[in-house]
């Protein structure tokens, strides 16, 4: 159902290992989404209040410190939130 509003595409990148250098390095994909500026308060996995810039809606599961690449720019995800239908998840909310 949410599938007809996801008409973006973004770079979804799952960190995969830490470097001896202390970098990380990521496995990256291409993901469907629709992505808005959105200020909101959510907590994070530290469990502070912070103020997300944007949200993205995708079908696609994403987690707390995957790194999404989307209009040229490095967004961190702070949050995620499943969306449920009636007995499935119908997408994931994802703060930046």
């Amino acid at each position: 159902m949410i599938d007809q509003y996801l008409t973006q595409t973004a770079t979804l990148m799952r960190p995969t290992a830490l470097a001896a250098d202390g970098s990380r390095t990521y496995e990256s994909s291409s993901i469907t989404c629709r992505m808005e500026p959105k200020n909101r308060l959510v907590t994070n996995a530290k469990g502070e209040e912070v103020t997300s810039k944007a949200r993205l809606f995708t079908t696609t599961k994403v987690n707390i410190g995957d790194v999404i690449l989307h209009g040229g720019r490095e967004w961190p995800v702070v949050a995620v939130f499943e969306r449920w239908s009636m007995s499935a998840i119908s997408h994931y909310e994802v703060y930046f």
